[in-house]
C-alpha cells in the first residue's frame, strides 16, 4: 500500500474545494479511451461484471486497440482522447482506471525506499517529492509554486533531480506516491487548504498523444 498523503490540518477544519474546482484540476488529465466510429466506448469483463477501461498510458490504449481490432468486425474502432474532467462528470459509468502498465515494475522499485512493504501496484500511481520531514517539495515557476503530482516516473525523477540540484538546502529528497482515487477523495473530503495547491502533471507522451487525437476528431 502506498503511503497516504499527509495531512496538517484536521479534515473539517474548513470546506472542501467545489465540484467544479475538483473538475478544473483534473480537466488537465488526458485519458485514453477505445470505441466504435460513433463513439460508443469498448468493454470488458472484470470480476464478472462489464467494465469500460481508461488508460492514462497511449502506448497501452493502443495496444487494447490493436487486440480489439483483430475480431472479427471490429476493425473500426479507434482510441478517443478525453479529459478525466469529463469521465469523473459520469460517475454511474461502470469506467475502470488503468494506470501505466509499462512503468509498473519501475514505479514500485523506485518507492521501495520510503514504502519497503509495497509488493503491487492497486491503483494508478501518482508520484510525488518529499523532504525528510515529510513536506511536499513544490514546484516553483515565476512567482507561483504548486505541489506537482506526476503521473510518469522519469518525469517525477527528474523534477526531484532538479529540484535537489538548485535548491541544496532541502536536503535529501525521497520519492513517495499514492493512488489517484485517493487524491480524488482527498479533494473531496480534506479542508481546500490542503489541496488547492494541487497540481497533476500528466506524461508529455500522453499530453502530446491526446492533442493528436482531438486534433483529428
Amino acid at each position: 500500500m502506498l503511503l497516504p498523503i499527509i495531512l496538517l490540518a484536521q479534515v473539517g477544519a474548513q470546506n472542501p474545494l467545489s465540484e467544479a474546482q475538483i473538475l478544473e484540476k483534473f480537466a488537465s488529465v488526458p485519458t485514453f479511451v477505445v470505441g466504435n466510429p460513433s463513439g460508443s466506448p469498448i468493454s470488458i469483463e472484470r470480476s464478472s461484471k462489464k467494465m469500460i477501461p481508461v488508460f492514462f498510458d497511449p502506448t497501452d490504449g493502443n495496444l487494447f486497440l490493436g487486440s480489439i481490432r483483430r475480431q472479427k468486425g471490429m476493425d473500426a474502432t479507434r482510441l478517443f482522447g478525453l479529459p478525466l474532467a469529463d469521465l469523473l462528470k459520469t460517475p454511474a459509468a461502470p469506467f475502470v482506471w488503468i494506470g501505466p502498465e509499462g512503468q509498473s515494475k519501475a514505479v514500485l522499485e523506485a518507492l521501495k525506499p520510503s514504502d519497503p512493504a509495497l509488493t503491487e501496484l492497486t491503483g494508478v500511481p501518482l508520484l510525488y517529492v518529499s523532504d525528510t520531514k515529510g513536506g511536499y517539495v513544490t514546484l516553483v515557476q515565476g512567482a507561483e509554486s504548486s505541489i506537482p503530482f506526476f503521473f510518469d516516473l522519469g518525469e517525477a525523477q527528474a523534477f526531484m533531480t532538479r529540484t535537489a540540484r538548485e535548491r541544496p538546502a532541502l536536503g535529501k529528497l525521497i520519492l513517495k506516491g499514492t493512488y489517484l482515487d485517493r487524491m480524488l477523495r482527498l479533494m473531496r473530503t480534506a479542508p481546500s487548504s490542503q489541496t488547492r495547491d494541487i497540481r497533476l502533471i500528466p506524461s508529455a507522451k500522453a499530453v502530446e498523444e491526446f492533442r493528436k487525437l482531438r486534433a483529428a476528431g
